[in-house]
């Protein structure tokens, strides 16, 4: 057995004269002065056995506009997620992961914050040689997705964008 530890960190910072950020109703391009991004990504994963490995990753962000200092739309502050994977020499698998993205504010309706999302998949399948054959599960525990709002009739009722329920299936890969 050879564990092993992953990490990989990523710092980053954007600053940018005359952004351009467009409006979905008007088509027109909006330019902000210094707008300006800073954060960090860190990533790690541990190879607990041969067959069985972890993995738990988070990211922040900062955003500002200008001199509103109003954060960027559809740019949640933190995200996560944790994982783990078993891949036997007999061919069988799984994994399960679950994902978390902090609210964000929404870049159709002005003033309106589209919540956070917490996610779990799975998947469980046997790998021969050429090709994987698995059962897959998505969003497990239908939890209501939200990606963002629109407004259609000037604010007196706001849509969803969402995403999908509970989502169970079967697939195969192929592999020349």
């Amino acid at each position: 057995m050879d564990r092993k530890l992953y990490l990989k960190m990523n710092v980053f910072y954007a600053d940018w004269e005359d952004k351009q950020f467009g409006s979905i109703d008007s088509g027109i391009f909006n330019s902000e002065e210094d707008s300006e991004m800073y954060g960090f990504e860190l990533e790690s994963s541990y190879k607990i056995t041969d067959e069985i490995t972890i993995w738990a990753n988070c990211g922040y962000i900062e955003t500002e506009l200008g001199d509103t200092g109003e954060e960027f739309t559809k740019t949640p502050d933190f995200t996560s997620s944790l994982g783990a994977s078993y891949l036997g020499q007999n061919g069988i698998y799984g994994s399960v992961n679950w994902s978390h993205q902090a609210n964000t504010k929404s870049a159709l309706v002005a003033g309106e914050t589209v919540p956070s999302l917490n996610l779990v998949s799975g998947r469980v399948g046997y790998k021969f040689d050429q090709f994987d054959v698995y059962l897959y599960g998505k969003n497990l525990l239908d939890e209501d997705v939200i990606y963002d709002y629109s407004d259609r009739d000037n604010g007196t009722d706001l849509d969803y964008n969402i995403g999908q329920p509970r989502t169970y299936g079967v697939g195969m890969t192929y592999r020349w």
